[in-house]
């Protein structure tokens, strides 16, 4: 009967010691997984997306605009993604408290609202002179130059450049001898622009009564001289 009681407590202290080693273990492997996790994405190129834990680049993000669109380009180093997600927000979303995004942005575009990859965005759409946070997803991963979060979820803080949109710098003008005015204009816009030009500062609705004054005046003369040449061949 006593080795049966100790055989019994045996049992039940070796029970009881593998579980805290064995809950101990997986939660160092998971927290492992998570580190390494962490650093490839520290190592990786932030406008790059990459496909799982392999970390094989798929393609690259790319963000532009000019004086009048904003462009958004995706370059596949292979196949091209069998879905895009594109997402425009002027605030970062909430996180749960194991890290993941609380209510993920609405999608406003995707595959079927780009041209070879490439998405046209007019900037008169944005608020320019505010915050315009993207979220790009494609082949699963996430893209962009920015990341918030315990788990750097990525996404672009994207500042629009209008620095090249400046008459000043793209328009100028040449004074000839002969008094005329040559016009020299650079379009760095894709998109046809309209051109309107005012050659001096004179109102011809003003110049109506002048007119008629003078257009009376040089009939007066005329019809005295008339009448004087008259009578002096008389």
């Amino acid at each position: 009967m006593k080795r049966i009681y100790l055989l019994f407590m045996a049992v039940a202290l070796a029970a009881c010691s593998a579980e805290p080693v064995e809950t101990e273990g997986v939660t160092a492997l998971d927290a492992n997984l998570e580190g390494n996790k962490i650093k490839a994405q520290e190592i990786e190129d932030p406008m790059g997306f990459y496909s799982g834990q392999s970390g094989n680049l798929k393609g690259t993000l790319a963000l532009w605009n000019d004086c009048d669109n904003l462009y958004l380009k995706i370059t596949p180093t292979g196949d091209a993604p069998d879905n895009v997600e594109i997402s425009f927000v002027s605030a970062l979303p909430e996180l749960k408290d194991n890290g993941n995004i609380k209510n993920k942005p609405e999608v406003n575009y995707s595959l079927v609202d780009a041209e070879n990859l490439l998405w046209t965005f007019p900037v008169s759409d944005f608020n320019t002179e505010a915050d315009n946070f993207i979220f790009v997803t494609a082949w699963g991963d996430d893209a962009g130059t920015n990341n918030f979060g315990e788990k750097k979820h990525k996404y672009t803080d994207y500042n629009f450049d209008f620095s090249m949109c400046s008459c000043e710098e793209f328009f100028d003008y040449v004074v000839n001898e002969d008094g005329t005015y040559t016009v020299k204009i650079t379009n760095i816009s894709k998109s046809q622009v309209d051109l309107q030009i005012e050659f001096g500062d004179t109102n011809s609705q003003e110049m109506i009564p002048a007119g008629v004054l003078i257009l009376v005046g040089s009939l007066t003369m005329i019809v005295m001289s008339y009448f004087k040449i008259k009578n002096y061949n008389m």
